[in-house]
């Protein structure tokens, strides 16, 4: 049984500027000298750390992606994989959702939306629970990581690197892209050519149920900031 919260593992510099910005609300995280800085995209549903100095990071063969399905605002609903739930609750902070949050169920991601009792959720938030009746999973950006393999071997407190770098896509393939990853070639990265490292423990990703296939939510989207107003 899992006592503590799982962390992902930041640079350190990075790790430092994204604590002055986690807690800012959406208009001042709105203002020009933060918008769009790479610190203000990142998810407040996982537990971010600073890398330990002198810490042993491996790099591995893997592929990203961030598949249209598991973008945006999805509850645990039946269209959703029981894997894909588990997966993503492995890092994921449990939260109660907020007042702001009820009106989530009408941006659900279409691929796995369905029709969700608005009162059972309300109801959850003036009780301030979790709510058991419909659980969100995610909000974000969901990325998906695949063919990473975990050796035996490796040592429980080493890290393994994964990059994430700004989509490089045309006008004509961002018609037919899901508008997070739209968000995404906008917005991320745009003030650096850096890429953002994330660092994951090797004794966490031993346990991870089903390590062939990841997921994880990683980035913020704007409307976790503003609220799911309807």
């Amino acid at each position: 049984m899992q006592t503590n919260q799982r962390s992902i593992y930041l640079d350190k510099p990075l790790f430092e500027k994204y604590e002055e910005v986690v807690s800012l609300d959406y208009y001042k995280r709105s203002h020009e000298e933060v918008l769009g800085k790479t610190e203000s995209l990142l998810t407040t549903r996982v537990k971010f750390d600073a890398l330990p100095a002198n810490a042993e990071v491996i790099e591995v063969k893997h592929i990203l992606d961030f598949p249209d399905r598991y973008q945006g605002v999805i509850f645990k609903t039946k269209k959703v994989s029981h894997s894909f739930a588990q997966k993503i609750k492995f890092y994921a902070v449990k939260q109660s959702l907020g007042i702001k949050d009820s009106g989530a169920v009408y941006y659900q991601n279409k691929e796995v939306s369905e029709m969700l009792d608005i009162n059972k959720i309300q109801k959850s938030i003036y009780e301030n629970k979790i709510s058991t009746d419909y659980e969100l999973l995610s909000e974000g950006i969901v990325c998906q990581i695949t063919k990473l393999k975990i050796d035996k071997n490796m040592k429980d407190d080493s890290f393994i690197k994964i990059s994430l770098t700004r989509p490089e896509l045309t006008e004509d393939e961002m018609d037919d892209k899901h508008p997070i990853e739209v968000f995404m070639v906008h917005q991320f990265l745009v003030n650096s050519k850096d890429k953002i490292n994330f660092y994951f423990k090797v004794s966490d990703l031993k346990q991870y149920p089903g390590i062939e296939e990841m997921y994880v939510e990683l980035l913020r989207q704007p409307m976790q900031d503003y609220g799911y107003y309807y």
